[in-house]
């Protein structure tokens, strides 16, 4: 049951900042791969791998050239040193597995706060949603500082997604309490 407007407004910005988070590392992910497949051809050697990535246009993504797969984990440079960009506090946030566990907590979240009563969610899930929107301005500076200016605007748009739907959150959470005054 739909508790108020407020509560359903907060829960549509929540899964539409999900949708586009998700939609957003895709598109990411697909400039990494293009990059990286641009790139392959001319810095592979026969006898030792290069190294791409140590202030080159590849998004500062470490990637060993012309070795494994061709995908990008992000998560070590080759000479054994953590890539700074794409990890906070040693976690890769751009990981497949964690990518899909914070859509399905934003999901979590919106059915939460459509369904349950209590008075402190909404203030939960507006401290997570500025933490989600935190989180997108960190980004926001990683691709600004990558020259990935149409992939910033589009970190921009889900950091804005984000602080909306805490700002949803928060104004359904003093919606409640200002019915109980009344």
């Amino acid at each position: 049951m739909i508790r108020s407007r407020a509560r359903l407004a907060a829960a549509v910005l929540i899964v539409a900042s999900a949708a586009a988070f998700a939609i957003c590392i895709s598109v990411e992910r697909h400039a990494d791969a293009a990059e990286h497949a641009a790139q392959s051809p001319t810095t592979s050697s026969p006898t030792a791998p290069a190294v791409a990535g140590h202030g080159d246009a590849d998004g500062g993504h470490d990637q060993v050239a012309g070795g494994g797969d061709g995908a990008d984990t992000g998560t070590a440079a080759a000479d054994g040193t953590a890539e700074p960009a794409t990890l906070l506090f040693g976690v890769n946030l751009e990981s497949p597995g964690l990518v899909g566990a914070a859509v399905g907590l934003e999901i979590l979240l919106a059915v939460a706060i459509l369904t349950l009563a209590t008075a402190w969610l909404p203030a939960v899930i507006a401290l997570v949603m500025l933490g989600f929107g935190t989180l997108g301005a960190w980004e926001i500076l990683h691709q600004l500082e990558q020259f990935r200016f149409e992939l910033a605007a589009v970190a921009t748009a889900v950091a804005l997604l984000h602080v909306l739907a805490a700002v949803a959150a928060y104004l359904a959470r003093t919606a409640r309490i200002a019915g109980e005054a009344q």
